[in-house]
């Protein structure tokens, strides 16, 4: 841990540049920042053994919120996969865990970001209430990583943003499709 001051001397430092855009697609016209993006991530993967069906939940603070989560992770336990929140893992561990997993499963979010460490074949579900900005989509694609999209229905307009509303999936339907 460094205090205010502390210097620290590399031999090599390698700088990514900010890959957020105003325009999320613009990520993909530079395939090369990702790559070494990912190169330079995937460096860090331990041998530690970790679960290949892995569900990422959400906060439930945030908003965009799946009001049956619980649920439905009990659901996905039931069937094999381990939930895992990401935020609360060190990146390594998140390194080694979504390079080793052979399906994802998560709610439109930023944590999809991990995709970035999916090998080539796996597989990303990906949960979104009746929208989509596909660059999650595009993600995969760039790694040649399989992308299916489940949309559920909103119950009702909370907030102006449509982007913010809560929603409950459909159970039955999605867990059936996941199963496929």
């Amino acid at each position: 841990e460094m205090t205010d001051g502390q210097c620290v001397s590399v031999g090599e430092l390698h700088v990514a540049t900010d890959l957020r855009f105003n325009d999320p697609f613009s990520i993909f016209d530079r395939a090369d920042d990702l790559n070494v993006v990912r190169e330079f991530l995937l460096s860090m993967k331990s041998k530690e053994i970790t679960p290949e069906l892995v569900f990422i939940e959400r906060p439930r603070n945030l908003f965009r919120s799946m009001r049956n989560q619980n649920e439905f992770r009990d659901s996905l336990c039931e069937l094999g996969f381990t939930a895992i929140r990401p935020e609360l893992m060190s990146l390594g561990e998140q390194v080694s865990l979504f390079a080793n997993a052979r399906i994802v499963v998560a709610e439109s979010g930023a944590a999809m970001t991990n995709a970035l460490l999916m090998q080539s074949g796996s597989t990303l579900v990906e949960i979104s209430p009746e929208y989509n900005n596909h660059v999650w989509v595009r993600l995969a694609n760039q790694f040649n990583i399989k992308h299916y999209m489940i949309s559920c229905e909103k119950e009702k307009m909370v907030s102006r943003f449509a982007s913010r509303d809560s929603y409950t999936i459909n159970l039955p339907k999605t867990l059936g499709e996941i199963e496929k």
